[in-house]
């Protein structure tokens, strides 16, 4: 519809989730399972129980990428222009290839995520983030973090016209670009700040980063190549102090009742004691019969 085309063109990148327009926008794409060929890959057919192949394993669309647990039932056979790489092979063609072509960036995905379990896997938001970083440079994972005060430094291609800077606060300033890049030194109130730069009238890219007061290191929540642990040789360090401890006494006063309960009792019994004495003398002292 003109709707929708009036509104494709003014957004970076398009996702179409199986489905394919007659005219397709301008901007960066993204094919999910796409039902009909294109003039930029061609769908001949479709590919039963194909088994995921990444083909490079340095590839950085699949950065921190598992594959090897994910199944497919179904996936359309792609066969991709001369634009495309293959970035996951299957049996029987390509499962995942990008590239460019015309000055725009391409991603085509040939089976539906209903028809996989890689919507339950962790792969998943690793994969979408890796692939709208790859799309839409500066996006997602790749916003900046900058601390309050701190100057914007913006890299701009020589081919933008103008650049609009949204504030937190709702204020726009429109930086002019010197040297190849854009300065906004106005970064004083936290939030998220909301960089556009435009071709002409046409929006050519979009790009948020976060004005904060975390360390960059714990604001860093995207995709890691290592993870760094705290090694056990850390807890040699910690320092050790004596302690005094309480030294019980209830084991003596006990000791000390129970005499006393037992003096107590000979004394109430001495009668009967002196009775069980005297008898026992008399029955010695018994002239034997």
């Amino acid at each position: 519809t003109a709707t929708f085309t009036e509104t494709a063109a003014q957004v970076p990148l398009t996702i179409f989730d199986a489905v394919v327009p007659p005219q397709l926008p301008p901007g960066n794409l993204l094919f999910i399972a796409p039902p009909r060929s294109t003039s930029f890959f061609s769908v001949t057919g479709q590919i039963e129980l194909p088994a995921l192949r990444p083909v490079a394993g340095d590839e950085p669309l699949l950065r921190n990428v598992k594959l090897s647990d994910v199944s497919v039932l179904k996936a359309n056979r792609i066969q991709p222009g001369a634009w495309a790489r293959t970035v996951v092979d299957g049996d029987g063609g390509p499962m995942l290839v990008a590239g460019e072509r015309d000055g725009r960036k391409i991603v085509v995905l040939a089976f539906d995520l209903h028809n996989s379990d890689l919507p339950v896997q962790v792969a998943f938001p690793l994969l979408l983030s890796n692939l709208v970083s790859y799309l839409v440079p500066g996006s997602g994972a790749d916003a900046a973090q900058l601390a309050p005060g701190q100057p914007l430094a913006l890299p701009v291609d020589a081919s933008i016209t103008a650049v609009r800077i949204t504030h937190s606060d709702g204020s726009v300033v429109t930086p002019e670009a010197r040297n190849g890049q854009v300065i906004d030194a106005d970064t004083g109130t936290p939030g998220v700040y909301v960089v556009e730069q435009f071709q002409g009238e046409k929006l050519v890219a979009r790009q948020r980063f976060a004005v904060n007061l975390f360390d960059p290191a714990e604001s860093a929540i995207g995709p890691q190549a290592e993870l760094k642990v705290p090694q056990i040789s850390g807890l040699q360090q910690a320092t050790t102090a004596e302690r005094v401890g309480r030294q019980e006494f209830w084991r003596w006063l006990a000791a000390l009742a129970l005499v006393v309960l037992v003096v107590e009792w000979l004394v109430y019994q001495r009668n009967g004691i002196a009775f069980l004495r005297q008898r026992w003398r008399n029955w010695r002292a018994r002239p034997a019969s």
